[in-house]
């Protein structure tokens, strides 16, 4: 577990992998992985596609 976080590996896949029955178990292995925020943030921040905000039909009368 600790090398998966630590190569960035989602908590959630760590879970998974390991057999783990709840989150909890595979959180405290969280601290290992300080910059996932910073990462998480940078991509929010990161440029939208030009398409983004512009309402997309659903029906096929267009």
């Amino acid at each position: 577990a600790s090398w998966l976080v630590q190569r960035g590996i989602d908590l959630y896949t760590v879970k998974e992998l390991l057999g783990h029955s709840t989150i909890s178990q595979t959180e405290r292995y969280a601290h290992l992985a300080p910059d996932t925020f910073t990462r998480a943030v940078q991509v929010l921040e990161e440029e939208q596609p030009k398409s983004q905000g512009k309402i997309l039909s659903m029906g096929g009368d267009e």
